[in-house]
């Protein structure tokens, strides 16, 4: 069952706007606002090190939830550098802009949470926001200013240069634009007459069932609702050991389960997370951890503020689809003279 990520709420009230929703796999969300569960810095076969020169693999990119694949075989750094914000690229992002006593800059959406009760507040900017240069901050939405500090949100559109924004484009901001996997056609042949429709009690059309240990013993690599419409539901269960896990959910689940096997195993998943979070601050993510793909693969997902030169040769030289990156700052197709 997909859980999205859960921050606690008891006497708690969300400031300014939610960020975009993380999705998960089972109830394991890693991300930089939770701790992660301690695992080998590599694991059994080892992740290479970021490095330059020639290389094979595959970076799946994100932007506002569609899909920026590049494949990278026989590729040398110089091709890398394509998938990273330059001098002179253009960029459309939406976020918050913040004026305060060290300048202008403009950051993400992202989660913020405080005691219920209390006023707002310019809550100080975030560690990888960007500096921008040609905003009005007369014309963000939800404008709050205190002290001679104002921050607010809009869509920004201008030119990256070398460490900033130069802004030359700005509206209110319309909304989050981002758009989730969609989880609907389950990746097994359905059955004959289609996939059933189950009788739903009064509460959430959600399935009932027990892993048990699958989880831990590695056999479920990751487990998935899809839902063929709004009224079916369907577990797609990417196993390590497919006849195992037919044999302990096919009594319970019938018809409404889906095995595939898993393109990795849990192990090989973990040791990705694990530099991921080694490197959270350093490559200023905002979440990562495991995530489905729509055919139901599981790979680590991590969302990010831009992708910087070491990260693409790192992502690249990881077995193809094993990782997903979601940027919020990717270079356009238009780029200016330096």
């Amino acid at each position: 069952m997909i859980q999205p990520l859960a921050i606690a709420t008891i006497g708690l009230r969300v400031l300014h706007r939610p960020a975009r929703r993380a999705e998960c796999v089972g109830d394991a969300c890693l991300s930089i606002l939770g701790k992660l569960s301690d695992v080998p810095a590599r694991g059994d076969r080892g992740w290479p090190e970021p490095r330059s020169g020639p290389a094979s693999g595959t970076v799946r990119l994100y932007k506002n939830g569609r899909t920026w694949q590049d494949k990278l075989e026989g590729r040398n750094a110089v091709d890398f550098d394509a998938l990273i914000l330059r001098d002179g690229d253009r960029v459309t992002a939406s976020g918050r802009l913040v004026h305060d006593g060290t300048g202008n800059w403009f950051e993400p959406p992202m989660w913020v949470a405080a005691p219920g009760g209390l006023p707002r507040r310019v809550r100080p900017v975030w560690r990888g926001a960007v500096g921008v240069v040609g905003v009005n901050f007369d014309e963000v939405s939800s404008r709050f200013e205190q002290d001679g500090a104002v921050d607010g949100f809009a869509t920004v559109t201008g030119t990256w240069r070398h460490d900033h924004l130069r802004a030359d484009e700005q509206a209110p901001d319309g909304g989050d634009d981002y758009q989730p996997t969609r989880w609907v056609t389950p990746p097994c042949p359905a059955p004959e007459g289609g996939w059933p429709r189950p009788a739903w009690g009064d509460g959430d059309k959600n399935l009932t069932y027990d892993l048990g240990d699958l989880r831990e013993t590695g056999a479920v690599v990751a487990a998935t609702t899809f839902r063929p419409s709004d009224d079916q539901a369907v577990l797609v269960i990417a196993a390590a050991d497919p006849d195992l896990v037919e044999a302990r959910l096919k009594p319970q689940l019938g018809a409404l389960l889906c095995v595939i096997p898993s393109r990795w195993t849990t192990a090989e998943l973990e040791a990705v997370g694990a530099y991921l979070r080694g490197h959270s601050k350093e490559w200023n993510l905002l979440q990562f951890g495991p995530h489905s793909n729509e055919d139901g693969q599981p790979c680590m997902a991590a969302r990010l503020a831009r992708v910087s030169p070491q990260i693409a040769f790192w992502a690249a030289s990881l077995p193809a689809d094993i990782l997903t990156l979601d940027p919020w700052l990717v270079p356009g197709r238009n780029r200016e003279p330096s």
